[in-house]
């Protein structure tokens, strides 16, 4: 089998098993839940699924793999793990899971279909799940598909292409990202995660001093605006937000040219149109200065230095 591994070869994910049966799902989201169905296939399409899940798989032996981080890109590395705790929706896991369990899809549904999934295993607590964002249904919404064989025949019924590639894989309670916007797409940027950011705010607003107005309004651009959300998660992730002081505040903004009276009147944070990016990028220490310049400058995505 071209690209073939053994099990010893992959110590990302442990337990892998290129030969252990096989399963299609697909399926799509409807508000904050997740509606999948087991495809059925066959010997030949099987066959060069089991392919693509191998070559993803390779990918995780590759060197350069590192830690899911919200401040930063995916970049060149091969994969991202995604730490245990990482808020993340989910149900499309827990549905997939059940692989062939599920109802079988009919050809009514091919217009929903927002994911595809490739299910490595027997049981689901054993099975390496590999997931691809977008619908695998092709030339669905074209008035005349045909099929040249001697005489051009209409095509009636759904056409399937699958890419040799996938967007996430999962084993047990481990997450790996081969695709960092899709994996947002799919696992993050969700309704059922989205729902938690009154959550968050509250979280924020238990180590640092915030306007009681300030946190509707907080939560509801947080829903809207997927770069002020990752930026609230990473402050949330980091330890030394709980020791802040409204004097260390005053003092940073101060160091950053920033206005104390406009971004914290009466000792406490005010979210608003203007201040929001400049509270959370000060929280999340993204303002710096050149070393040479003295330019102020804002980074949208940092990596810590090795």
């Amino acid at each position: 089998m071209r690209g073939q591994l053994q099990e010893s070869n992959m110590p990302e994910l442990e337990g892998f098993d290129p030969g252990a049966p096989l399963s299609l799902i697909v399926g799509w989201r409807s508000g904050r839940t997740v509606q999948g169905r087991d495809l059925v296939i066959a010997d030949a399409v099987e066959t060069e699924l089991r392919k693509y899940v191998v070559e993803s798989a390779a990918k995780l032996d590759l060197p350069g793999g590192r830690d899911f981080d919200l401040d930063d890109d995916q970049g060149e590395a091969p994969f991202l793990r995604v730490p245990a705790d990482e808020l993340m929706d989910h149900v499309l896991i827990d549905t997939v899971r059940s692989g062939s369990s599920l109802p079988t899809a009919s050809v009514q549904e091919a217009r929903r279909l927002q994911f595809y999934a490739v299910l490595l295993g027997g049981t689901p607590e054993t099975r390496t799940i590999f997931v691809r964002r977008g619908s695998p249904i092709k030339l669905a919404d074209k008035g005349l598909v045909a099929l040249f064989n001697d005489a051009l025949n209409r095509i009636t019924v759904p056409i399937f292409a699958f890419d040799p590639w996938f967007d996430v894989i999962v084993y047990k309670e481990k997450v790996w990202v081969l695709n960092q916007t899709n994996f947002k797409a799919l696992f993050k940027d969700t309704e059922t995660v989205l729902a938690k950011t009154s959550e968050w705010v509250e979280e924020l607003s238990a180590v640092l001093p915030i306007e009681g107005g300030s946190k509707a309004y907080l939560a509801e651009r947080l829903r809207a605006n997927s770069h002020l959300r990752n930026k609230v998660q990473a402050i949330l992730r980091k330890p030394h937000i709980a020791k802040l002081t409204p004097s260390d505040l005053t003092d940073a903004m101060m160091k950053h040219d920033l206005d104390p009276g406009e971004l914290m009147p009466n000792g406490s944070l005010a979210f608003t149109s203007s201040t929001e990016k400049d509270i959370l990028f000060l929280l999340n220490e993204d303002f710096f200065k050149g070393d040479f310049s003295g330019d102020p400058y804002a980074a949208s995505k940092k990596s810590p230095r090795a």
